[in-house]
């Protein structure tokens, strides 16, 4: 997030009734909003939730330009404090809501430091939101699950509008260069139409799946960008780390929960973040809790009705283990608890805890980064490595986002058609200084295999591995030949390699002995001066 977005003016909008409801006293929070973020805008309302309208003349004079909500609403009632928070000039999208539930544990006593850091994280949230655009925007009606009040009954059918990702064609390679977003989608909503890739509104759910697929990141998710996660991941640990906030009970917990995984009621200690899809999810945010000082990080699943998502998320799970164990800190600091299993959310929850605290402190907050600056996940590994000690210098999963590209020396052929495929540019293909020269980039590198796919001679291997000791390092020359020369003028041609595989396949009257390594001039001169030869012109 950049400087200019953490300083934007932002409020905190409390329901006095939710809070009142879940025990939590209104100045005590109030108080500890203002000492954790000094100048923040903090509106108390009534009900809010039961007369949402009253927000609009209470934010009248004095909007900020992001909002949060600490209230219960839900369904009709939080539509209508969206549209109360817009007729204030601000923007429904960008607005944030907390439940005032999280202010409780699951015994039922209050835990109002819990309540603080989530508001406060959200206001992060709030202000990395970027704005939607008319391709973010489609027409949906409310989930036939959703409680409706009575006063709700009349606008049931209303259709509102709901936040999707869109394809940035300004940051997007093209279709010609990359396509990995379309595969990930499962309601196949993302398309080709020509060279541009674009979603298609209909189909599209806000799953997220694609967000992690892309390279370049150019799918934007206004309502849940990574930049979005990353800010609030790393507020709401810093609140907890804060000598002058309220403590929480030991290192925190970050739970990751899906939207189909339902309401839970939390132990205190753990930390909330929800996703639409634990598959948007990139390794690097599995990880990032752990360097802002998380003692583990929990992802609470549902039954997820998208094909390969699961599986998706899982391997990232994976990934992000064996990278923990590389650096001491043990693959079991992160969990999965899923709904559909049978077993309570709160015995799981706690039986976790209990683990994490056998395990005791781990050494990954030494390599904290200054907030809101990750870098994503080759960022993230370089800061580790550089302040901790790992002997675990290159880890493989099927999962791993990123990939090492190796070349057979023997049937490569310097054509440099791999680095034409490659959407990221790990691979570049260079003539200079008479030598051709494919280096490879593995910070880059995203392991999709297309240029693997693309080498007519199937010299390319990739392997889905970290390799450290190349994560950092400028691009790596892998192959190199020398440039062949022109015999009669010593213009630079092919590379040797490319012009012994061409020479070798032009045999009988394809061959051409009298004119093999002449450049394009020479070899017409060559042509021209045998014709007035074989006509005896002199």
């Amino acid at each position: 997030m950049n400087t200019q977005a953490r300083t934007l003016p932002a409020g905190v909008a409390l329901c006095r009734a939710c809070a009142r409801r879940y025990g939590l006293a209104v100045p005590d929070i109030v108080g500890a909003l203002q000492v954790a973020e000094p100048g923040l805008a903090i509106l108390v309302v009534d009900d809010l939730c039961e007369g949402p309208g009253t927000l609009a003349s209470t934010l009248r004079g004095r909007s900020p330009e992001r909002l949060v909500v600490g209230a219960c609403a839900t369904g009709e009632a939080l539509a209508e404090i969206r549209q109360a928070a817009s007729r204030a000039g601000i923007d429904p999208f960008g607005l944030e809501v907390v439940d005032l539930a999280l202010g409780v544990d699951d015994t039922g006593e209050p835990c109002p430091e819990r309540a603080v850091a989530q508001l406060i994280a959200r206001v992060g949230r709030a202000r990395a939101y970027t704005g939607v655009q008319v391709e973010n925007l489609k027409l949906a009606l409310p989930g036939m699950d959703e409680p409706v009040s009575r006063r709700g009954l009349f606008s049931l059918l209303r259709p509102r509008q709901q936040v999707v990702p869109a394809v940035d064609a300004s940051a997007c390679a093209g279709a010609e260069t990359c396509h990995l977003c379309v595969s990930s989608c499962p309601y196949e909503a993302i398309g080709v139409s020509g060279a541009r890739v674009a979603i298609d509104t209909f189909r599209c759910t806000g799953c997220g799946v694609c967000l992690p697929a892309c390279p370049d990141a150019a799918i934007r998710y206004p309502s849940h960008s990574p930049a979005q996660t990353s800010a609030e991941v790393q507020d709401l640990l810093a609140v907890s780390r804060k000598d002058d906030a309220a403590p929480l009970e030991g290192a925190p917990v970050l739970l990751y929960k899906c939207q189909c995984a339902g309401k839970l009621s939390l132990p205190s200690g753990y930390l909330l973040v929800e996703v639409p899809c634990l598959a948007m999810l990139p390794v690097d945010l599995l990880l990032l809790p752990f360097e802002q000082g998380a003692a583990g990080v929990m992802l609470a699943a549902g039954a997820c009705p998208r094909a390969g998502a699961a599986q998706a998320w899982a391997g990232r799970v994976g990934c992000a283990q064996a990278t923990l164990d590389a650096f001491g800190a043990g693959a079991s600091r992160i969990g999965v608890w899923r709904r559909h299993a049978g077993e309570a959310a709160g015995q799981v929850l706690r039986r976790f805890q209990k683990a994490l605290g056998a395990l005791g402190p781990h050494r990954l907050a030494e390599a904290q980064a200054p907030p809101h600056q990750d870098g994503g996940l080759p960022g993230l590994l370089g800061r580790w490595d550089k302040r901790l000690t790992t002997t675990v210098r290159r880890s493989t999963s099927d999962a791993s986002p990123l990939g090492v590209v190796t070349v057979d020396r023997q049937a490569c052929t310097f054509c440099g058609i791999c680095a034409s495929h490659c959407p990221t540019a790990a691979l570049t293909f260079e003539e200079k200084d008479g030598r051709a020269a494919l280096a490879f980039a593995h910070r880059r590198c995203v392991a999709c295999e297309r240029c693997v796919a693309s080498c007519p001679e199937k010299a390319l291997a990739l392997e889905r591995a970290i390799d450290l000791d190349r994560l950092d390092a400028a691009p790596q020359v892998i192959a190199q030949d020398t440039l062949a020369r022109c015999r009669s003028c010593g213009a630079s041609l092919l590379p040797e390699s490319i012009q012994r595989y061409v020479q070798a396949r032009l045999t009988g009257p394809l061959s051409d002995k009298a004119r093999e390594g002449l450049c394009p001039t020479c070899r017409i001169k060559a042509q021209l001066v045998g014709q007035m030869q074989g006509k005896g012109v002199s």
